[in-house]
């Protein structure tokens, strides 16, 4: 009877040892936010234009279009270096290199064309 309470409880020692280990492993993020809003140069807001996002390094590339609001997210977006390149019809192409997102990180920018 000894014996059985004795591997009782150090299992139940391994099993709270093991699952303390585990919690912090699934904390952890590794992706990026980047969060903006489109203006003309008078400040209005530009919907419906389209935004791509393009990891410098790997050339995986994401894509949003601006809401009514002239506001885009674009989410899980591996860490690294990116190219943002906004478009639309009547306005100059918007391309702005060597934008630095970290993991956790979200960005908000505005962007003019």
């Amino acid at each position: 009877m000894v014996m059985r309470n004795v591997l009782s409880f150090v299992l139940c020692i391994f099993v709270s040892a093991l699952l303390m280990t585990a919690s912090p492993l699934d904390a952890q993020v590794t992706t990026a936010t980047l969060v903006g809003q489109l203006r003309d140069s008078s400040a209005a807001v530009i919907p419906g234009a389209t935004v791509v996002a393009t990891h410098e390094g790997t050339g995986v590339a994401r894509e949003a279009v601006t809401d009514a609001n002239g506001e885009f997210v674009l989410s899980a977006l591996p860490s690294g270096p990116y190219t943002v390149k906004i478009e639309l019809t009547g306005f100059k192409t918007l391309q702005n290199q060597g934008m630095q997102l970290g993991a956790g990180q979200t960005v908000r920018q505005t962007f003019t064309l």
